[in-house]
């Protein structure tokens, strides 16, 4: 008798246990308005990730002027890159001289010099 009472107590328990385990899957599988929330959030989080990639890739390009006929060449350089005939700038550099209005002047070693706007692009330049 006593062995028959534990088996039926054993078997109520796996009962309640198997019967909570469904209703857990049911509702946590079956509701759609949980899944799409999850997979928009997903997927602008995945836009927000690829935009700040990319923007952090070349950060010189964020403010480069185009098209403007203010900068010679309407498609500026920015002070620090090296042109496209590998020169770098940053090797010839001489002296700098701020200007009231945030533009400035760069001075190097041949002669050469450029005038820059305040994000560093190339207004003109010159000997």
């Amino acid at each position: 008798m006593e062995k028959n009472k534990l088996l039926f107590s054993v078997l109520i328990i796996l009962i309640v246990i198997i019967a909570i385990v469904g209703i857990y899957v049911a509702f946590n599988f079956n509701n759609p308005q949980e899944d799409s929330l999850e997979n928009n959030t997903t997927a602008v989080a995945q836009e927000i990730n690829n935009q700040t990639q990319q923007s952090s890739e070349n950060p010189i390009d964020e403010n480069r002027p185009v098209n403007d006929p203010n900068y010679k060449g309407y498609n500026p350089l920015h002070e620090s890159e090296i042109t496209p005939d590998g020169w770098n700038p940053r090797e010839h550099e001489v002296s700098r001289t701020q200007y009231e209005d945030g533009t400035y002047r760069i001075d190097y070693d041949d002669g050469y010099f450029r005038i820059c706007d305040e994000n560093g692009y190339v207004i003109t330049y010159g000997y």
